[in-house]
């Protein structure tokens, strides 16, 4: 063997020495923090956390879950400058969880996470309404399915609400967002219903619900309570801003380039039939091209209120 492949040798041992010298003090800090947090000793755990959180970040998912409640403490007791770096390192922490962890981390619900965080704290960040809007927005282009949280949901369309009071956003893009975020409260109604049902069931059949099952069906209704509340919140907030006088201009002006669109005829028609807008011509108009493009029980129903 050369000397030079025995200095290679010598150096690569070192370094496997090293590596797994600092793992066995990432784990030994991994356990101190992690059994702080436990007893909500956050400023103990701080220094050890940060230590793991810096030299093996991929250790434990731990390292996100803990960190989280950890930063939240340093936020909660903090004031002006410090808070704010206590703020945006949250922020980096759910961006490297994504990195990390992606396999365990919801990109929708992290980028919803984000955002929210900026808009409950936007005189810290300095943040205005149109910064947070593309928040939002971009958030829930990206991954609509896990963006679900029902303050994300409803605090996404307040924004969108105050830009277009502003002369921001136009009635299209409001009736837009309404229209996406009520869909998504549907389907997620309709997905804790199903969950709670499954447990309704169990324990109409006289099988007892297990402490997890108990805790679940909490959830579960706690989630439908507020995505109701949300619901009606966000109609209301529509029914003043969409009228006749609205929305008849709005679809002629947009029919053409739509008008083979099933979901934007959908959304139209069910505006106006739900607005009392169905004297107008366009009403009609809307209703066939709606029975034409995607003929429904649905489509029929409205068809026949055109007939009656």
């Amino acid at each position: 063997m050369t000397k030079k492949s025995i200095l290679f040798c010598i150096i690569f041992i070192c370094s496997l020495g090293t590596i797994n010298a600092q793992k066995e003090v990432c784990n030994t800090k991994l356990s101190i923090f992690h059994e702080n947090v436990k007893a909500k000793k956050y400023d103990a755990a701080y220094e050890p956390w940060l230590y793991v959180r810096t030299e093996c970040p991929n250790l434990s998912i731990a390292i996100y879950i803990d960190g989280e409640k950890i930063l939240k403490y340093k936020i909660e007791n903090s004031v002006d400058d410090l808070k704010l770096e206590f703020l945006q390192d949250l922020i980096n922490l759910w961006t490297e969880r994504q990195h990390y962890f992606a396999n365990r981390t919801s990109k929708g619900e992290y980028d919803a996470k984000i955002c929210q965080l900026q808009y409950d704290y936007k005189d810290n960040f300095k943040k205005n309404n149109d910064e947070l809007y593309d928040c939002f927005n971009n958030a829930f282009i990206a991954d609509s399915k896990t963006f679900t949280h029902p303050k994300s949901l409803y605090t996404y369309f307040s924004v969108i609400v105050d830009l277009y009071d502003a002369a921001k956003k136009t009635d299209a893009e409001l009736f837009n967002t309404y229209d996406d975020v009520s869909e998504k409260i549907q389907v997620e109604i309709q997905n804790y219903s199903e969950k709670l049902n499954e447990l309704v069931l169990k324990m109409e059949s006289g099988e007892a619900l297990s402490s997890k099952e108990k805790n679940r069906k909490k959830v579960y209704e706690s989630y439908l309570k507020n995505y109701a509340l949300i619901q009606g919140n966000i109609d209301a907030i529509l029914s003043k801003k969409a009228n006749c006088d609205n929305l008849i201009p709005l679809y002629n002006k947009a029919f053409e380039i739509n008008k083979n669109d099933a979901v934007w005829l959908k959304r139209a028609v069910s505006r106006m039939y739900h607005k009392e807008c169905t004297e107008a011509a366009l009403y009609e108009k809307l209703v066939k091209q709606y029975d034409e493009v995607s003929p429904s029980a649905d489509t029929k129903v409205y068809v026949a209120t055109i007939l009656i």
